[in-house]
Order: C-alpha cells, then structure tokens, then sequence
C-alpha cells in the first residue's frame, strides 16, 4: 500500500469508533484494496490504466462526515411539525389541479401596512400563506365568508375565487407559498 494511503486507512479503520458504533475495530482490507485501485481495461498500447479515485475518495469522506448530522436529524434536536395540509381551500372549496404546464414554485414575503384593505383578487393556483407577524382578516367578496388569522395562522388560499385581506392595527408580514405553472400570474386583480 503507498505510503500516502496509510493514513487515509487508519481514518476509515477507525470509523465505526468515530460514529458511536461500537469500540473500534477494523474495516476489511479487501474492501480497501478494491477502492485504492479499479483496473478497467488494457489500453491500445497494452498497458493497464487506473483510474485517479482521488474524487471518489472525497465524496466518500464527505458523504461519511455528513454521517453525524443524518443521525442527529433522526433522533436530536431536529423537529418538525405540519403546519398545513389540506385539499381544501379556507372556505372549505376542494382543488380541482394545478395550472398545466411547466410547474414553477414561488415563495414570497408579504408586508401589509396597518389598516389596509388588499385590492379584491383571485389566484389562479393553490397556494398558502403563513402570518409571521400582525393581524389578517381575509373575507370573500360575495361577503359569505370570512376568517381572522393571527401571528402563527396558515391560511390554504382560495382559487378562482375574489377575496381580499383586511389589516388591523398593526402592519401584517406573511409568507406566501404558491404552487404554480410557468407564465400563469400568483394573483389577478378584480376588475
């Protein structure tokens, strides 16, 4: 084994140690053999050719480093929690489907003054909104249906539907996440 090789093999015998499986040990060197080297086929001149696994060694290790962070995302400090699923929008209406196309996700950051009523608008396509900061009253324009959303709400958006939302004493800040199609708008105005 080249000497440059040692050390990279003493890394991977005590791996297993390093990740808290077990107390050491020692990874099989025919495994090792088989990684330093991979004779592919004699060349026109008829000598064996290598290939370099300098690049595969490092994905290798990089991939073995991210080992800890995997492991900690399944049992550590790492949490989820669903904050919205639904196949209905707010006023209980069922999505029909997404716009055809070439889909294209959007999300964006909306800050809403106090007291400020939204022009009246539509969405072509499912989308849904998170209240990260104020007050939102969201109403549809037939004046049938209303909901009150506070900092920490979702909101499944309506589709195809006028409505507005309505401010109150403080300015509102909101995440929007839209599920759409290339060239099809996030929102139309009413006319």
């Amino acid at each position: 084994m080249h000497a440059q090789n040692a050390g990279a093999r003493r890394f991977f015998e005590r791996l297993p140690a390093l990740f808290g499986f077990g107390r050491g040990g020692s990874v099989e060197p025919v495994w090792w053999k088989r990684v330093e080297s991979i004779r592919l086929f004699e060349s026109l001149e008829g000598e064996n050719m290598k290939i370099d696994l300098t690049g595969c060694r490092l994905a290798l290790f990089a991939a073995l480093l991210a080992a800890p962070f995997a492991y900690a995302a399944e049992g550590g400090a790492v949490k989820t929690e669903t904050l919205l699923k639904t196949e209905r929008s707010w006023d209980g209406e069922l999505y029909k489907a997404y716009p055809a196309g070439q889909p294209e996700l959007t999300m964006v950051r909306i800050t809403i003054p106090p007291h400020t009523s939204l022009p009246w608008h539509s969405h072509p396509s499912p989308n849904a909104a998170y209240v990260v900061s104020g007050e939102l009253t969201v109403e549809s324009r037939d004046g049938k249906r209303q909901k009150h959303l506070r900092a920490g709400d979702t909101l499944a958006e309506m589709v195809g539907t006028q409505h507005r939302g309505v401010t109150g004493d403080k300015p509102v800040e909101l995440l929007v996440f839209y599920a759409g199609a290339s060239g099809v708008p996030l929102s139309v105005k009413a006319e």
